[in-house]
């Protein structure tokens, strides 16, 4: 019955979040809590960010740092969530190519892969890395949908 609905709510073709009902998109992001429900307050924030949801994800991410020892503290968190906000090359705006004269030719700084390099801090790319991993329990459809 679980697994119906479930693959009901995956195959919804609008995920709206509406606070006064619940529906598919709650379903979804109920399947896909992680400790700290850090991937249903990562979605809501990349879908709809509002100044609660970066709190909830500051403090999630807090909560990681502290449970990991991370050397970086709030300097990985920071790094980490700029990344994860806008994860687009700066170079060519995410096209992954840039014109020169009257062609177009690859993106030198992303080789065309659109996205820009993670921080050189390891800490933040640990703290990506959770994230993304948390994220990856929603299913790539439905990221689709909520972004």
């Amino acid at each position: 019955m679980i697994e119906e609905r479930y693959l009901a709510a995956t195959r919804a073709t609008s995920l709206r979040d509406m606070p006064h009902l619940i529906g598919q998109v709650d379903l979804i992001k109920a399947s896909g809590m992680s400790h700290k429900n850090i991937a249903a307050h990562y979605l809501r924030l990349i879908s709809n960010p509002t100044k609660e949801d970066m709190k909830r994800v500051y403090a999630a991410l807090l909560w990681v740092v502290d449970q990991r020892k991370l050397q970086s503290g709030a300097d990985a968190i920071v790094l980490a969530l700029e990344w994860l906000l806008d994860s687009r090359c700066k170079v060519c705006a995410g096209a992954g190519v840039v014109v020169k004269g009257e062609r177009d030719h690859k993106c030198p700084r992303c080789k065309g892969e659109k996205v820009r390099k993670e921080p050189g801090n390891r800490d933040a790319q640990l703290l990506i890395d959770y994230v993304m991993g948390c994220r990856a329990a929603h299913g790539g459809r439905m990221f689709k949908l909520l972004r």
